[in-house]
């Protein structure tokens, strides 16, 4: 399998082309590879379209020891909201770490854990792969970018964010978020690996390659997710090295209802907040999730009394303790 050339420090873009779905997900070319992945039901997820899901059923295949990432294609967006301002990204990108202590690892009827895996290792560039498979469409997306830019932000550094609503005629409706689409990341310790399958108005964006499309098959389904066969999974989808997973949303999306990009960004900050409450709280689950699979590292981060509980529920979350998690 070829393998992207590049420097050490990973280097991620979330330009795709290709793709289709409905709630979730695209067939199509893409750029990820990886291993294993068990995974824990959030509160929702969107769904996987028609086509999509035939071409997940027919590449289920057996996981390969070490699977490693091949190259990204890139494609532009039809239907952005430009860059983020630094008015959103500061402030989501350098959370206080005394805010998130505070928060902790909130309710468990309100914030799921990722679900532990015991999988090949996913790498690429040599270090652990963070993927990500999503739409910009996708109303539990939409929550779940705010929490996994966060987590990101402790392990390396974001460029060219991009602001993003989900679909007007979707469950909660024009969901201020952010997107993966066109940005980079960069960090010593993980690469990241995003795929925003459609845009908000359901058109291509990035497509997944034949590895990611075989690991979403196998692992958004059941047993790993209740009731859910190959290609008809929540999204988004998120493997964490093959040391855990997260298939839907972590919260509720109605926590972020009226809420302007701003403003979403500034509630973070503070601890009371509903706001902080839920993309904390599960921002600390997250960043146990990477811990887990970096061998705890930064100690800097993974060391801290929060993310050690955070890596204790994730390993204990498994898919029979999760058999009652709805998608």
């Amino acid at each position: 399998m070829a393998t992207k050339s590049g420097n050490d420090s990973a280097k991620s873009g979330s330009e795709r082309t290709g793709g289709q779905g409905s709630h979730g997900r695209k067939g199509g070319k893409g750029a990820a590879s990886r291993g294993n992945s068990g995974l824990r039901t959030a509160p929702g997820g969107g769904r996987v379209g028609t086509g999509i899901a035939w071409a997940l059923v027919g590449l289920v295949v057996v996981a390969v020891a070490v699977l490693v990432v091949v190259k990204i294609t890139k494609s532009p967006s039809s239907s952005g909201f430009g860059l983020a301002p630094q008015s959103v990204v500061q402030p989501i990108t350098s959370v206080p770490t005394s805010v998130l202590d505070q928060v902790g690892l909130g309710s468990p009827s309100n914030v799921s854990s990722p679900m532990v895996l015991s999988a090949p290792p996913v790498t690429y560039h040599g270090l652990p792969a963070i993927f990500y498979f999503g739409a910009e469409y996708c109303p539990y997306c939409a929550a779940e970018r705010w929490p996994l830019a966060i987590a990101l932000s402790r392990f390396g550094t974001f460029s060219k964010l991009g602001l993003m609503k989900s679909s007007s005629t979707d469950s909660f409706p024009s969901t201020n978020t952010l997107s993966f689409h066109g940005s980079s990341y960069k960090s010593k310790y993980i690469s990241f690996l995003p795929v925003e399958s459609q845009d908000r108005n359901h058109k291509n964006l990035d497509a997944p390659n034949v590895q990611e499309l075989r690991l979403v098959a196998k692992y958004d389904a059941a047993p790993y997710v209740p009731n859910a066969s190959p290609g008809n999974g929540p999204i988004p989808f998120i493997d964490f090295g093959g040391n855990a997973m997260l298939s839907g949303a972590s919260y509720t999306p109605q926590v972020l209802t009226g809420q302007s990009w701003q403003h979403i960004a500034a509630l973070v900050s503070l601890p009371g907040s509903d706001v902080a409450q839920n993309v904390d709280a599960t921002a600390n689950f997250l960043i146990g999730a990477i811990c887990l699979a970096t061998n705890n590292q930064p100690a800097s981060v993974c060391s801290d009394s929060i993310i050690t509980k955070a890596e204790s529920t994730i390993q204990s979350t498994t898919p029979s303790s999760n058999a009652n998690a709805t998608s």
